[in-house]
């Protein structure tokens, strides 16, 4: 055993930090899995209290509201609990944008993790997903349940651009999802089409949400991978690209780049929504950890910085490329372009 002969400059911060990350994840998921966000949804409440509803120990209750509260998605004052902003929009039940499913469903994703050391081994997925037949058995559930992530970033990039849109302008929105991103672009102009390109059993989940925010009437519905359906040319103002190029790669990319681009009129917009990394590609840290999701569930997958989106929309002949300042952040995880 090797003894510490000096003084030791630094103490282990960042590496205590990442090995007890977990311990934040199964405090959110225990409090979801109890419905104490759902309780304190109807107003503040002690600790006795909601461990008599929930049927949980009293002492146990307390401690665990009081880790969420270290967390900072409850507040604690005096002897009583309430909801944060950010839980009574996202961890509230009743809520449009609730995200306990996903927190519910995230453990299946975090499980194919454990392999990482065996996917850098070998290079091979631990599970691939994005192939025609995984998607459509994959994605369903987790496009519904990853509904509220990009919603309210969406919102804002709705409202940058709506000033900017004709009447009777059409969107195309490719691998839409539950329509995270289009529907906001949809509620804000009124005379807006928007076609909504995805797996047949994906588009499922894309008609429930349209309908919801009543907007059926103005969707249609293109069935299938966006490499193996027919395109119209010059017919699009406005395409969404809502997390879409890193599950297919660089070269695939740039293909997928070149038919929005085809599809476009003259003037339209493409809003490209991305976990970006720096261009030294060290940074920030959700970006990078992003791409190693994608090497365990891609055969392809990949994050991009800013200066290779910007050269990919380049090369794809697009302009004014620029990326969005959101919610004060001024490198958001979203670039516009725009065709000449």
């Amino acid at each position: 055993m090797t003894m510490v002969q000096e003084k030791v400059s630094v103490p282990p911060t960042k590496v205590s930090q990442i090995m007890h990350g977990t311990w934040a994840l199964q405090a959110l998921r225990s409090a979801v899995e109890l419905n104490f966000f759902a309780q304190l949804e109807k107003g503040p409440l002690d600790s006795a209290s909601i461990a008599a509803v929930c049927d949980t120990d009293r002492r146990a209750t307390e401690m665990l509201l009081d880790a969420v509260a270290g967390l900072g998605l409850i507040i604690k004052e005096g002897n009583t609990y309430s909801l944060s902003d950010e839980a009574k929009v996202y961890l509230a039940p009743s809520s449009a944008l609730y995200m306990g499913n996903y927190v519910q469903q995230n453990d299946a994703i975090d499980s194919m993790w454990k392999g990482l050391s065996d996917t850098v081994k070998t290079g091979r997925p631990a599970k691939t997903v994005n192939t025609d037949e995984q998607a459509q058995q994959f994605f369903p559930r987790l496009a519904e349940a990853i509904f509220p992530l990009s919603f309210a970033v969406a919102q804002q990039v709705s409202d940058k651009l709506k000033v900017e849109m004709e009447p009777g302008s059409r969107a195309l929105d490719v691998a839409a999802g539950a329509g995270t991103w289009s529907i906001p672009m949809a509620l804000d102009n009124p005379s807006l089409h928007v076609d909504a390109l995805d797996f047949p059993s994906i588009l499922e989940v894309t008609k429930k949400f349209v309908a919801q925010y009543g907007l059926a009437e103005r969707y249609g519905y293109i069935s299938g991978n966006w490499r193996n359906v027919s395109w119209q040319k010059d017919y699009y103002n406005l395409v969404l690209l809502g997390h879409i190029l890193h599950s297919e790669g660089a070269e695939l990319s740039v293909k997928l780049l070149k038919r929005c681009f085809e599809t476009m009129k003259s003037g339209g917009k493409i809003v490209v929504g991305e976990f970006i990394t720096n261009n030294e590609r060290n940074g920030p840290a959700m970006a990078m950890l992003f791409g190693v999701n994608m090497l365990m569930h891609t055969e392809i997958g990949c994050v991009f910085s800013e200066q290779e989106l910007r050269t990919l929309l380049q090369s794809a002949g697009f302009e004014n490329i620029t990326r969005l300042s959101l919610f004060g952040v001024a490198e958001s995880m979203v670039i516009i372009a725009n065709k000449p």
